[in-house]
């Protein structure tokens, strides 16, 4: 099973939607909630799974993941950000073929999808390798170009 951490930053209108197909998972245990902005009223609404902890300030976004998992039982953790669209389904089959390599690849430390952004422009930061190339196409802004095809 698998914790999965979420830093919350006046994002808690995304929570409801991520909590739920997150809740739904089979493959996530708890879902652990740092709440840098100390907006978060009530955790009733965002499952059973969910858990909130309130720093009191806002952290950061790395000291908040560090201190979600300090004291997860878990072998390993999935970090989410709130504006993450998800359907549990590929979030299942993602895990299922990532937990695999994890526990027989010693190289591997973390994995992630290759990710899409709404407008169907690959995300930067899921490139395999980062290359001068690719630097230079994301810097051109030449990834975000329509290619016309004859009809």
């Amino acid at each position: 099973m698998i914790t999965c951490v979420i830093v919350n930053y006046f994002s808690e209108h995304l929570l409801l939607p991520l909590c739920e197909q997150l809740e739904i998972s089979h493959l996530i245990s708890n879902i652990i909630i740092v709440d840098n902005s100390n907006s978060l009223v009530s955790d009733d609404h965002l499952g059973k799974k969910s858990y909130v902890i309130k720093p009191g300030k806002n952290l950061g976004f790395g000291a908040a993941v560090n201190m979600a998992v300090v004291g997860i039982q878990s072998k390993y953790f999935l970090v989410l950000n709130p504006d993450v669209i998800l359907d549990y389904k590929m979030l299942d089959c993602f895990l299922q073929k990532a937990i695999p390599n994890l526990s027989t690849d010693n190289r591997l430390l973390s994995v992630n999808p290759k990710t899409v952004n709404t407008d169907g422009v690959t995300n930067h930061h899921s490139i395999r390798r980062p290359t001068a190339w690719r630097f230079f196409i994301s810097l051109m802004r030449l990834n975000r170009l329509k290619i016309l095809k004859d009809s």
